[in-house]
């Protein structure tokens, strides 16, 4: 099953869909327990990517769960997966670096 999220940019015939999403739960939550999202891009591909949610505890910042997806470029015409253009590509691998940085898988 494919979910489309989003329309990649203007005037172009495809769009990201998400192909697959796995959740790990790692830490039990109360009712009413305050949390925020942390998403790191994990790794880039000629037609793929992939990223992961930390959900968080907020007062604790303790790890309650990771959300890993994988999405693709897909052309809404043929139906099939098209490759990142160039551009968009270097976009997300430097985005890459800078993730991997900021936070350990």
């Amino acid at each position: 099953m494919c979910v489309i999220i989003q329309k990649s940019m203007p005037l172009t015939p495809w769009w990201f869909a998400l192909i697959e999403m796995k959740l790990s739960r790692l830490q039990p939550l109360t009712t009413y327990e305050p949390v925020h999202q942390v998403t790191v891009l994990k790794a880039v591909a000629r037609r793929t990517f992939s990223f992961r949610h930390h959900i968080l505890e907020t007062r604790s910042n303790r790890t309650c769960a990771t959300v890993d997806v994988t999405g693709l470029a897909m052309d809404l015409t043929t139906r099939k997966a098209v490759a990142w253009p160039d551009d968009l590509r270097q976009t997300l691998e430097a985005r890459l670096l800078s993730d991997r940085d900021n936070m350990t898988s």
